[in-house]
């Protein structure tokens, strides 16, 4: 089973996906993987963005939508390759799932919702982001949110806010007891 974890920045798919591990599955923070497919490509990185380091990179790409669709193009097919490759149950996290077309690849997808405000201050607190710098990485993922894009398969949210563990367990237990359907 390949479920995918999606939601905008600071809305808590990192932590949901912690508990998901205490389902049996391995989670693949899919920024991480691309890291490291990058550090991988650093010829093909230094030719497309004039950089290899990775906050140099996150202001350019979140800043020029042009040259985040290349350096995504560059990237994407290998990271494919590794999840299709992949022999056991999976929980692909990444905000950009729909985007990329990973979402083809699961069974179906689970959106993490929380409100702006609260995810504003969590990038705060967590991240040391500055409110315009959160706004604009905010607005670069807008289509990420399933009442505004379309998946490619189904999706279930899960409010991420002011609820217990043991009140977010039983919302996963929901989902996949009762997994979502087209």
């Amino acid at each position: 089973m390949r479920i995918g974890l999606t939601g905008r920045i600071c809305c808590g798919k990192n932590y949901i996906g912690r508990l998901l591990t205490f389902r049996g599955f391995e989670v693949w923070d899919l920024d991480r993987v691309a890291q490291k497919i990058r550090s991988n490509m650093r010829t093909e990185v230094m030719n497309l963005l004039g950089t290899t380091d990775s906050k140099e990179i996150a202001s350019i790409v979140f800043n020029n939508p042009q040259k985040l669709h290349a350096l995504e193009n560059l990237i994407y097919p290998e990271l494919k390759k590794q999840i299709e490759e992949y022999p056991y149950d999976l929980v692909l996290n990444g905000a950009l799932l729909h985007r990329s077309g990973f979402d083809k690849l699961c069974d179906f997808v689970i959106y993490v919702d929380a409100p702006v405000e609260e995810r504003k201050r969590r990038s705060e607190a967590y991240r040391g982001l500055s409110e315009e710098e959160f706004l604009r990485r905010d607005k670069a993922q807008e289509d990420v949110d399933p009442e505004k894009s379309q998946y490619n398969c189904p999706v279930a949210v899960i409010e991420n806010f002011g609820k217990t563990d043991a009140a977010l367990i039983a919302d996963l237990d929901t989902i996949f007891s009762h997994p979502p359907k087209f």
